[in-house]
Formats: structure tokens, sequence, C-alpha cells
């Protein structure tokens, strides 16, 4: 597993390589670790498998915006930030599946 961290300290896709500190996107056996200091999101919008996600930054935000699809992590999810979640759409909803321990500290938002 490898350690993949979020490198832009503004708002970002979550499927553009530069955005993180490898410079390539985050793969099925890599952690995604969201720590950058600001006020800042991270958006993701296709569906996508990681072993884990990490936000540890209290002013960062990963917003998803995935209708009708599947975000697996399979091992831990820890939010200490914000968590903005497509919920209850009109047009469908992500769907969260974590296969490990959810930590949750910070904010949970429902669109």
């Amino acid at each position: 597993m490898a350690t993949k961290s979020w490198s832009n300290p503004v708002n970002g896709s979550c499927t553009v390589g530069s955005n993180w500190s490898s410079d390539s996107v985050r793969g099925a056996s890599d952690e995604a670790l969201i720590d950058v200091s600001g006020n800042h999101t991270v958006s993701l919008n296709v569906p996508i498998t990681v072993q884990s996600i990490g936000i540890s930054d209290t002013s960062a935000t990963l917003c998803i915006r995935d209708p009708g699809g599947t975000e697996s992590v399979t091992a831990g999810l820890i939010n200490a930030g914000v968590l903005d979640l497509d919920a209850f759409r009109r047009d469908g909803s992500t769907t969260p599946a974590v296969g490990g321990t959810l930590t949750h500290s910070g904010q949970l938002v429902r669109a």
C-alpha cells in the first residue's frame, strides 16, 4: 500500500494526478490522505476503489457527486474534516462502501 497525499492547497479534482503527492491518481491498494492545511474542496465524481481515505485537515472537504456510482474503501475511512455526500437525489445517489472501520469526528453533509 502506498500513501498518496493531496498536494493541492486549493480546490481540485480527485482524478487529476498532479493534485496528488505522487503526481498520479490513487489506486485500489493506495491510501488517499487529504491533509493539506486550508479551506479547500477535493471533488470526486467517478467511481473509485481505494484501500483507505483519511481527511485529517478539519477545514478540508471531500465532496462526492457520483450519482449511481459506488465509492469503495476496502479498509477504513477517517474523517476529521467535511464529508459532503450526494444522498437523496432524484438523479441517484452515491453508494459509499466501507469495508473496515469508519472513524468520524468531522462533519457529514448530505446534498
